[in-house]
């Protein structure tokens, strides 16, 4: 593990067997963020759901899911899935989609072709040599023109007009997604969405099936996961970044939330990153938002 990874300088595209990544702690996958990086998912068997803001589709076996850097999503691998899971930098020269991808690959040369090119990528990855960065990245501009040139087959469909309900609620997620270390409450948001709390709060019980406040407690306690999971960083500096008034109101919320300490889950996801054979790559830490400071 790079106890010293951040997410926001970190340049490396990070590549990894679905069960290594889920071994790692299916929270990194499954709880509802945006990435700094371009996500690349190929199931190769077992089932699961994706969820892209407010949309969820289930997939199967041979599926190219891709999404978008910045997007909001969740993606909830059935425990017997299989796969590779790619994070590539946007900042990288490779042309990706502006959209999200659920692509079947109908045919035994596809999904030849498809797995054959993220075995590729993890030759390099494992191997490095001269050329290897130049050699990944030209093996993903070629799943990203496969996934261009499939979009006949995409199963995102483009949405249709969201409707004012689901409007706020995509304002609500993205305010969120910038903002959540700031410690802003319900009334904080729905004041800068011009809506009252209770009709913000109706909303998101209504299409995410959680109030707006455990929507919020939700994504701090991620980001929190991932400082105690991939960094050093003391516990009481994790709770005033995070806008905690107290490392013990911080540890409360944690236990609440998570079951466990903050202290015990950075233990159990310790002991996961060195028990974990599944990486493909060597360096850790898997990429998580980038907070913005201005909420409006």
């Amino acid at each position: 593990m790079n106890k010293s990874y951040n997410p926001e300088k970190s340049p490396d595209i990070r590549v990894y067997t679905l069960p290594g990544l889920t071994s790692l702690g299916r929270w990194r996958l499954q709880s509802l963020q945006s990435r700094p990086a371009h996500v690349f998912l190929w199931i190769t068997r077992g089932q699961g759901q994706i969820r892209v803001g407010k949309t969820m589709r289930g997939f199967g076996p041979n599926t190219m899911l891709f999404i978008p850097a910045g997007q909001i999503h969740a993606v909830i691998p059935g425990n017997n899935a299989q796969g590779y899971a790619g994070f590539l930098p946007q900042n990288l020269p490779v042309p990706v989609p502006h959209h999200p991808a659920l692509i079947k690959a109908n045919s035994i040369f596809e999904q030849g072709q498809m797995t054959g090119y993220f075995e590729q990528i993890s030759l390099e990855n494992n191997a490095p040599d001269i050329g290897s960065a130049h050699v990944i990245e030209s093996y993903l501009t070629l799943i990203s023109v496969w996934i261009e040139r499939h979009q006949a087959r995409n199963d995102w469909a483009e949405p249709a007009r969201p409707n004012a309900a689901q409007r706020l609620a995509d304002s609500f997620l993205q305010r969120l997604e910038d903002n959540h270390p700031m410690g802003l409450t319900v009334s904080t948001y729905a004041a800068v969405l011009d809506v009252t709390p209770t009709h913000l709060s109706r909303i998101c019980r209504e299409i995410f099936r959680l109030p707006a406040s455990d929507l919020i407690q939700a994504r701090v306690i991620l980001a929190a996961k991932y400082a105690l999971a991939d960094s050093d960083r003391k516990m009481s500096a994790i709770a005033s970044d995070l806008g905690f008034s107290s490392a013990a109101y911080f540890t409360r919320l944690f236990r609440q939330i998570s079951g466990l300490s903050p202290r015990e889950f950075r233990l159990q996801a310790r002991g996961r990153s060195m028990q974990s054979g599944g990486f493909v790559r060597r360096s850790g830490g898997i990429p998580a938002a980038r907070p913005n400071t201005n909420v409006s």
